[in-house]
């Protein structure tokens, strides 16, 4: 997790949905799975924060679409920019790494869903992999 005292900015890429996160963040995860293929046509590199400490503003264009039975995804209505996902009954919320405004400085520390993964490129072979989500994530 990265330091808390820091507040990190974030938003869509037309500017209508904004975010604050003011408590720490978790390693990025990357995700393979065929849902973050489609929603943004590659996996997804996510971290996450407590969604207590995910302040979102200028939420107007916020959607949340119901992915899963398990789980939904925010993005942008106006742009497409996905932005979130939150499993149902967790305390916290996944946040797409290249969402927020500067660098976070975070590693990537696994690689999951890898069963999915398409042919066209080539994992980092140094990263944890997983053909599914491990459990206790």
């Amino acid at each position: 997790m990265t330091d808390a005292t820091k507040s990190k900015s974030g938003g869509c890429l037309c500017g209508a949905v904004r975010f604050d996160v003011t408590g720490p963040l978790r390693d990025i995860i990357l995700c393979h799975c065929t849902m973050c293929q489609k929603a943004g046509g590659h996996h997804f590199a996510a971290t996450a924060a407590l969604t207590a400490d995910l302040d979102i503003k200028h939420s107007g264009s916020l959607k949340w679409f119901k992915s899963s039975h398990y789980a939904h995804r925010g993005f942008c209505a106006d742009c497409g920019s996905s932005l979130f996902w939150k499993m149902d009954e967790r305390d916290s919320t996944s946040i797409m790494a290249g969402s927020f405004d500067e660098d976070i400085d975070l590693p990537v520390t696994s690689q999951v869903f890898m069963a999915d993964r398409k042919s066209y490129y080539t994992p980092d072979a140094t990263i944890p992999a997983y053909d599914t989500y491990p459990k206790g994530s």
